[in-house]
């Protein structure tokens, strides 16, 4: 799975907010300005999209270096694979957002069990 292509596919992913269309960075823009306002529609939303992408896996999403979703459902992760994409805020400044997904390593070593006929 390719998390650069992943991570812009989600920021350009199309949302509805206050009855107008918007993209997820949009939203993102909008969540920084007003936390309390956007948090749980961004929350929701970021949710819906990631369970359905990332079924099975377990992933962060990080907004200014601060974990803004996680979700957990398989153990234990061996190693993160990660994108991080920069846009502009309000302000011009840039706003951080990095996507983590845990991968499990697979064992270098693999039996192989043939049946004999």
């Amino acid at each position: 799975m390719n998390m650069d292509i992943t991570l812009l596919n989600f920021l350009k992913t199309p949302v509805k907010v206050e009855n107008q269309d918007i993209m997820m960075s949009d939203m993102i823009r909008l969540y920084t300005i007003n936390k309390d306002k956007y948090k749980t529609e961004l929350n929701l939303q970021s949710k819906k999209i990631f369970d359905t992408t990332f079924k099975g896996f377990n992933y962060k999403l990080e907004i200014n270096n601060e974990l803004f979703l996680e979700n957990t459902v398989s153990g234990i992760t061996d190693k993160w694979i990660e994108s991080s994409q920069y846009i502009l805020s309000q302000d011009s400044s840039l706003i951080m957002i990095k996507l983590r997904m845990g991968v499990l390593e697979t064992s270098e070593y693999t039996t192989e069990y043939t049946a004999a006929g």
